[in-house]
C-alpha cells in the first residue's frame, strides 16, 4: 500500500525526475501518471496499464481503492488479530502440556531416587540384622 502514497523527499532525481514525482509515474509507461490501483495486483497503474496488463482486473481509481481499502482495514485488523489469539492459545496451550510432563519426568526422578535410598536402607538394616543373629 506504500505505492499509493507519494514519498515527499526532494533528495535525489530518478531518470530525470524528483524523486516525489518518481512515485506518481508509472514504471512502465515512464511518462504517464499512476491514477488506478490494480486489487488483483496490490500495484497502481497508469491508464495505458490498465487498458492491457489489468483489463480483466478489479480496478479502481486511487481515492476510491483509498477509501476502500480504509473501510476494510479494522475487519482486517480484527481477523489478523483473532489468528495471533488463536495461535497464542495453541502455543499456550503445547507450553502447558510440556511444563506438565516436565512436571511429571522430574516427579518420577525424584520417587526413583527415594525408591534407591529407601532400598539401601532395607539392605543395610537387613545385614545388620543378619550380624546380630550371628
Amino acid at each position: 500500500m506504500s505505492k499509493l502514497v507519494p514519498i515527499y523527499k526532494q533528495q535525489e532525481k530518478v531518470n530525470g525526475k524528483k524523486e516525489q514525482d518518481f512515485y506518481n509515474y508509472c514504471p512502465v509507461h515512464e511518462s504517464e501518471k499512476v491514477k488506478f490501483y490494480c486489487f488483483n495486483c496490490n500495484a497502481v497503474h497508469c491508464s495505458l496499464c490498465g487498458n492491457s496488463t489489468h483489463r480483466d482486473h478489479l480496478v479502481r481509481t486511487i481515492p476510491d481503492a483509498i477509501e476502500q481499502l480504509s473501510q476494510n482495514l479494522p475487519e482486517i485488523q480484527e481477523e489478523k488479530l483473532n489468528k495471533l489469539l488463536e495461535s497464542l492459545k495453541q502455543e499456550t496451550s503445547e507450553t502447558f502440556e510440556i511444563a506438565k510432563e516436565s512436571k511429571i519426568l522430574a516427579t518420577t526422578k525424584l520417587l526413583e531416587k527415594k525408591s534407591l535410598e529407601e532400598n539401601d536402607l532395607i539392605i543395610k538394616l537387613y545385614q545388620i540384622i543378619c550380624l546380630k543373629l550371628d
